[in-house]
């Protein structure tokens, strides 16, 4: 009897362990499973985030991506993570390209819109924001790996993305704004070329502040010639939208989002059509499945940030040297 007891608990025991390591569901498991896997939270905003233990003695420390959701996102609890395809990076698939760890927590504060909540995201909302994230961050201190913290956000979203990155430079590792509606200053630029920084347009967008000649193009040009990490900061602009199925989306010029919850990757493996990406030195950048959005986002660490100083220190001396030898050889 005895015997049989112990050997009900192991099976017990191990079930338990198998269903703990299986944290993440496939991404052919639907939307409805993906979503599921998201946990309720609340601080100074509510939010949804999603967990990467694995079991109970999971002792790894696992990055941490903020998703900054749009304006048509947040009139409910959730509304957040079943409004746009960001339940993906929470798939097995997803979840193993981030490097070093297979894995990432996901956190989804939500701002309050609609009739009854007319500040949408913006500076109004920067200290509840960033209080969110640290209490977040607290509550799971012995799991998350904070020197790779990092903040995207589409459309208002991604305002609020330029707003916090240029707020706070040394607490995020990286940044991936998505059509921002919203035209920083050169301050804000030049401040958040401390960090990589990965922004998403698409060159036919119809909002004012994203016209792609008269505010991208200056401003990413700026932007680059204030950028600590020219090489791993990049900028895709889109000239129309496909579905991930390879269906054209001509209609839409905005939704920057649906490519990098995809990881800039077609279904069938193929780079996400009409993109072309390009780094801060102006260089074409190739992506090759399945290294994309989330291989560069966790390729990112804020201990890399004396390396990527050094790094532009001796490309500046080099420029340094080379106008020196055009002079000389000009007298």
């Amino acid at each position: 009897m005895k015997k049989t007891i112990m050997l009900a608990i192991f099976v017990l025991s191990l079930f338990a362990c198998l269903v703990l390591s299986s944290s993440a569901v496939s991404i052919n498991d639907g939307k409805d499973a993906m979503v599921a896997q998201f946990q309720s939270g609340k601080s100074s905003l509510d939010y949804v985030y999603y967990s990467p233990i694995k079991n109970e003695n999971d002792s790894a420390r696992y990055p941490l991506v903020v998703w900054l959701h749009g304006n048509s996102s947040g009139d409910y609890p959730g509304h957040q993570v079943r409004n746009s395809c960001i339940y993906n990076w929470s798939s097995e698939e997803y979840q193993k390209r981030f490097k070093g760890t297979q894995g990432a927590y996901l956190l989804l504060p939500r701002c309050p819109t609609g009739t009854f909540a007319p500040v949408a995201w913006g500076v109004e909302r920067k200290s509840a924001l960033k209080s969110t994230i640290d209490s977040f961050v607290e509550s799971n201190r012995d799991t998350v790996d904070t020197s790779r913290i990092y903040i995207g956000g589409y459309s208002m979203g991604g305002k609020m993305t330029i707003i916090m990155a240029s707020s706070y430079p040394d607490y995020f590792a990286a940044a991936f704004p998505m059509s921002p509606v919203y035209e920083p200053s050169r301050s804000e630029l030049k401040t958040m070329g401390q960090m990589p920084v990965w922004l998403f347009v698409n060159k036919n967008d119809k909002y004012l502040s994203l016209d792609y000649n008269t505010v991208v193009k200056p401003n990413w040009k700026y932007f680059s010639s204030n950028c600590a990490f020219p090489q791993e900061s990049r900028l895709t602009v889109f000239s129309t939208f496909y579905h991930a199925e390879g269906v054209e989306n001509a209609g839409d010029v905005h939704n920057t989002w649906d490519a990098v919850t995809y990881d800039m990757f077609m279904k069938s493996g193929e780079v996400y059509y009409a993109s072309e990406t390009v780094n801060a030195n102006g260089e074409k950048v190739n992506l090759s499945f399945p290294n994309g959005v989330i291989s560069w986002l966790s390729s990112q660490s804020l201990e890399n940030g004396e390396s990527g100083v050094s790094l532009n220190i001796i490309q500046m001396l080099i420029m340094f040297i080379k106008r020196l030898f055009s002079l000389i050889f000009v007298i």
